[in-house]
């Protein structure tokens, strides 16, 4: 009987499945009341593209009176990740920002869609491999979505362009925002959330691979996601780690971005809210510059939110307090003393670009740093000059953790006090080297790109063999006190051989490259630096981020100079 009733269940368990897969590819029944109002309900569904992948979504229905339209809002999930399949106990539903704004324009009369981009979702998801938001495939995904809402979705408003559309994502649901936007112009307002400009910049800067993000993407999406990646895309990977990128897989992934749009005269159709941090490694905060100036080059209303967090290494940074382990954006900020609510803000965006609500732009500024007082893109731009001294380094850094500890040990029972060499070059050996830049007079904040020029000569016998990777940060310290605190744990890698073979390559490919006479970008960050504090350089030979290319040392002759952000006074606005 167990048997036989163990049997009828699988049988019923085969029909609703089998049910379930013929009705998705009809027109959806869609739940009224008996008034001919459109209840507030959700309802999975799938398509067949026309290159023959599945598509599986979940559709929001918004509660509509008759005659009342509803625009359009998409929303898509980060990487190695899936849908917002329901609004509650999900992980988009119940704890994601994105997820969270998206379920809060359904709740205000949105019609919402959230879809499993390719390779992305399970058993339930949405087939085909993983090709890291390739126009032709994961960007057409995006308009085969609209076009389906079109024909099947009743009260949807529209425009002299089609249905009325905004999308909402982070990470990989922001990069194929602007993918899209640049291809489909129904699409008219983004909100894209720590993500890639430079796709190339954010993966290996300067042809140094970012390996402990790297190896850790590779797990997400062809581990936990069983080998979803794409064959160009598995090539890629197995690049980096020989410690380069080749030729064809440049090739493959320079239009997988916002850039190669840009650069070729066919920016994003949007306007967009761009949301961006400064302790995020992967995207650093001068991806959201650059989209933010691309777009408003191309003529759209933009606007640029700072925030401390974005994406965290696990193992390497922590978030705070109870926000999630690896990826945090946080829930208010401080625009020149007025505390705004990001999920408010990402609300009156839609409402304004999307339901005709200009006003509500009145609550979302134009550039907003959290506690900053920098209040226009331009103040982020680097500014004023350092000299570095002329010297021949050797720089360490394999056991910071343990040297850093001992700093602050022995200054425990040491009176703090300014040595008279502080402005000497510190450390070096099995340390890094910390090189002074100048004391602060008053407390000041430094936000935006620090840009150095950095001129290296390594040993002959290096050169002919690998050149030396540095690592090099911006950092603070109080002399006597404590240790040095790296500003927002942001770091860049330059190699010279590295350096070259990525220009080479990239001029080869007709990708264009910046200067080299402008000299290079840091990330960018956003720091109160007190009275009495030292800001400096940190030349290292290994970084965690960076495990690969790490050294135990690094030898090379250095001069030149770096250039900041004014620094601005801290009111009490800015505290």
């Amino acid at each position: 009987m167990a048997f036989q009733t163990s049997l009828s269940l699988l049988g019923l368990s085969l029909l609703l499945a089998l049910t379930g897969c013929a009705t998705r590819q009809v027109k959806p029944l869609l739940p009224t009341t008996a008034h001919g109002t459109l209840k507030q309900s959700h309802y999975q569904m799938r398509m067949t593209t026309d290159d023959g992948v599945t598509l599986s979504f979940t559709v929001y229905q918004p509660a509509l009176a008759p005659g009342q339209t509803a625009p359009l809002v998409i929303h898509t999930h980060g990487f190695g990740l899936s849908r917002m399949k329901r609004p509650y106990l999900s992980l988009y539903g119940s704890v994601m920002p994105t997820g969270q704004g998206a379920e809060a324009a359904w709740k205000r009369g949105y019609w919402v869609i959230s879809f499993d981009q390719r390779g992305h979702g399970g058993m339930d998801g949405t087939g085909g491999k993983i090709r890291l938001t390739d126009p032709q495939f994961e960007g057409r995904d995006v308009s085969r979505l609209i076009d389906w809402a079109e024909q099947h979705l009743p009260q949807l408003a529209r425009n002299t362009h089609g249905a009325r559309v905004g999308m909402i994502g982070e990470s990989y649901g922001g990069a194929i925002q602007y993918i899209a936007s640049a291809q489909d112009k129904r699409i008219a307002a983004l909100v894209p959330v720590t993500t890639w400009y430079n796709l190339e910049y954010s993966l290996a800067p300067n042809g140094v691979p970012k390996s402990g993000w790297l190896d850790l993407l590779n797990i997400v999406g062809d581990w936990w996601n069983w080998n979803k990646f794409d064959p160009a895309l598995k090539m890629a990977y197995q690049d980096t780690k020989n410690g380069a990128i080749s030729a064809s897989s440049y090739q493959f992934l320079k239009t997988h971005q916002a850039r190669w749009f840009c650069d070729t005269g066919q920016a994003p159709q949007a306007d967009a809210l761009i949301i961006q941090g400064f302790r995020d490694v992967l995207f650093p905060f001068n991806e959201g510059i650059s989209a933010y100036q691309c777009l408003k080059q191309a003529g759209h209303d933009v606007r640029l939110l700072g925030v401390e967090g974005g994406h965290l290494q696990p193992g390497v940074q922590r978030s705070p307090g109870l926000e999630l382990p690896a990826w945090y954006i946080g829930k208010t900020m401080d625009c020149q003393g007025k505390m705004l609510n990001i999920q408010a803000m990402i609300a009156r965006w839609f409402d304004a670009k999307l339901k005709d609500q200009p006003a509500q732009l009145d609550q979302i500024p134009a550039v907003c740093i959290d506690h900053s007082p920098v209040q226009n893109s331009d103040a982020l731009q680097p500014r004023v000059s350092y000299p570095l001294p002329a010297l021949h380094i050797h720089a360490g850094g394999g056991y910071e953790w343990l040297f850093k500890s001992t700093d602050r040990l022995r200054h425990l029972f040491t009176a703090q006090h300014l040595p008279a060499h502080w402005q000497q070059p510190q450390h070096g050996g099995q340390r890094p080297l910390l090189l002074p830049l100048t004391r602060m007079n008053a407390t000041q904040w430094l936000t935006g790109i620090p840009r150095l020029h950095l001129s290296i000569d390594t040993p002959t016998t290096v050169n002919n063999q690998n050149s030396p990777t540095l690592f090099v940060s911006l950092a603070r310290w109080t002399p006597g006190k404590g240790s040095y605190q790296v500003l927002n744990e942001q770091v860049l890698p330059i190699n010279l051989q590295k350096l070259h073979y990525r220009n080479q390559m990239l001029s080869q490919l007709q990708v264009p490259i910046d200067d080299p006479a402008k000299g290079i970008d840091l990330p960018a960050v956003n720091a109160k630096l007190k009275q009495g504090e030292v800001l400096g350089l940190v030349i290292s030979s290994r970084s965690r981020y960076f495990g690969r290319s790490s050294k135990a040392h690094a030898e090379a002759s250095i001069s030149g100079y770096i250039e900041l952000p004014e620094m601005l006074p801290a009111t009490a606005a800015h505290q």
